[in-house]
């Protein structure tokens, strides 16, 4: 660009602009406060800000903000300046803006007006702004009108027919959980004409409502004594009973930390103070939606499930009745006419009878299959090295004839359910002493190591190992890696093991090589430590 150009299209310099000039126009409702704590003096207002408070400009600045607005003498519960204080305070102690919730203010009415109060809602912020060596310099007080709360104005004003939602008679609960009655009486005038809104000053309240009947939705502030909006989160989550009701935190603390803390802990949504109606409105509609269409699937995959259920039962029953005919004559003739049988008809009887058991086995690990995926689940302290040493004791029984060494320490505690931890072990040690079978001295251990912080279990043997390059077929149902003539098996038993531990939130996983043995680890993943 040639200089010249340059000068023309250059930055005006600050000088020139009046800023005092702009700022006193600015449509917005805000005041500029010196940080002298406790007093707060305010040293300018937009014209706006003069208007709404029914002040001169001059009647205003030099004094402290609570000189210019103290509390209604007539307002035994009044609490503005109080929260306004903390507010100021907490910018100063924090060096970062405070959003507060929804605040009633009574403004005094000039004479003329016919005096009295006059009652204003307002969604106060307070913003620090720094000079150059970062000392706070100034607070901005901005605040945004909520008379639409006191108004008489429908909440809905602004919205479309389609985004308005219907009460009707099955109009979903919601309960409402602030400390702030304002709070409480503007947020729920808000969605009184869709909903049955039920409140609660603080967590320990929304607590003992929810217990007594859990609502469809909850809409919780974060900051509140006795229980706070994330303590009742926690516990909301950690109950089988109410852990999938929505929660919608809301928080006049803006942050990325507060945000994150509460979706990390399982909220399903969050608002920062101040909203819209329209937002709000909208957030919660789609929360609802959304939990009733996961009730509505719910309960038809239930009934799929029971129907299939039904169906395996039915199914397990029709094959094993031929199966117990085939495998009976069968031995019968094996019995009663063994002597007079030629070698290739009693070796074709043999091969009839033992397809007939591999059938039988088939079903029946098929049905454990099924069971392990429909198990309700009961969550205590389980010993799995109690387990593992039942197993191997039944395994050895067996097979006495075994020279196997098994290691097994004692103590391995974990939360579960104890019936699926019992059958993926069972699966696990019962892989391991198969497919070691053919070793001169088995060689097994069951134990646990720490990595990255989390507890690792895991079944080695020194067996038959397998290439990897095939492992990716380990865990389908059926997908054998070795021959059924020398490994006995259905292929189901390492498919139940691993939906057993996938059930606790579990990953499990083999390292292996060829004649080297393989070593199968698993971890029991967040729901051990709840109950259900």
């Amino acid at each position: 660009m040639h200089p010249s150009n340059e000068r023309e299209a250059g930055a005006i310099p600050p000088s020139v602009i009046d800023y005092r000039l702009v700022f006193e126009s600015l449509p917005g409702l805000f005041m500029v406060l010196l940080p002298d704590s406790p007093r707060f003096t305010i040293l300018d207002v937009t014209d706006a800000f003069a208007r709404e408070s029914l002040r001169r400009r001059e009647s205003l600045v030099g004094l402290g903000i609570f000189e210019a607005f103290p509390e209604n003498p007539d307002d035994p519960e009044a609490s503005g300046v109080r929260k306004l204080q903390a507010s100021l305070e907490r910018v100063l102690a924090t060096r970062e803006p405070d959003t507060m919730a929804v605040q009633k203010y009574d403004i005094a009415l000039p004479s003329g007006a016919g005096g009295g109060q006059e009652g204003r809602h307002w969604s106060p912020v307070n913003l620090p702004v720094f000079s150059a060596d970062g000392r706070i310099a100034y607070i901005v007080h901005r605040v945004e009108d909520r008379r639409l709360f006191s108004s008489g104005v429908p909440v809905t004003a602004g919205l479309s027919e389609d985004e308005r939602p219907k009460r009707g008679a099955a109009a979903a609960r919601v309960l409402l959980v602030d400390d702030s009655a304002e709070a409480r009486a503007y947020i729920g005038a808000l969605l009184a004409p869709h909903y049955v809104v039920e409140t609660a000053p603080d967590g320990l309240a929304a607590l003992e409502a929810i217990r007594d009947r859990p609502p469809d939705l909850v809409l919780s502030d974060v900051m509140m004594p006795r229980l706070d909006g994330l303590g009742l989160l926690r516990q909301l989550r950690a109950d089988a009973r109410t852990k999938s009701i929505p929660v919608i935190l809301l928080s006049a603390r803006a942050g990325e930390d507060v945000s994150v803390d509460g979706l990390e802990i399982g909220a399903d949504d969050y608002l920062t103070k101040p909203f819209s109606a329209r937002e709000l409105l909208a957030r919660v509609r789609a929360h609802l939606e959304i939990n009733r269409s996961r009730r509505h699937w719910m309960r038809e995959l239930q009934r799929a499930n029971e129907e299939l259920e039904a169906f395996s039962q039915s199914v397990a029953h029709d094959l094993r009745s031929p199966l117990t005919t085939i495998t009976g004559y069968s031995s019968f003739l094996l019995a009663a006419d063994g002597p007079a049988l030629g070698a290739g008809q009693r070796h074709q009887l043999e091969r009839i009878q033992a397809a007939a058991l591999r059938m039988s086995a088939l079903i029946d690990d098929l049905m454990s299959l099924a069971r392990v995926n429909r198990f309700t689940m009961q969550f205590e302290t389980v010993d799995l090295s109690r387990i593992a040493t039942t197993v191997i004791a039944r395994l050895r029984e067996a097979g006495p004839a075994r020279n196997a060494t098994v290691e097994i320490p004692s103590g391995l505690l974990v939360r579960g359910d104890s019936r699926l931890l019992t059958i993926a072990l069972d699966n696990l040690l019962d892989n391991a002493w198969k497919y070691s079978a053919k070793q001169s001295a088995t060689r097994i251990e069951f134990g646990e190591r720490e990595e990255s912080g989390e507890r690792v279990f895991f079944v080695r043997d020194n067996g038959a190992g397998f290439d990897m390059a095939y492992v990716h077929k380990l865990f389908v149902p059926f997908e054998r890696l070795h021959p059924s003539s020398e490994f006995s098996g259905t292929g189901i038993g390492l498919t139940t093991a691993r939906r057993a531990i996938e059930r606790h939130d579990g990953r499990i996983w083999v390292t292996a090589a060829p004649g080297e043995g393989a070593t199968f680890f698993f971890t029991i993943g967040e729901s051990e430590n709840r109950d259900e």
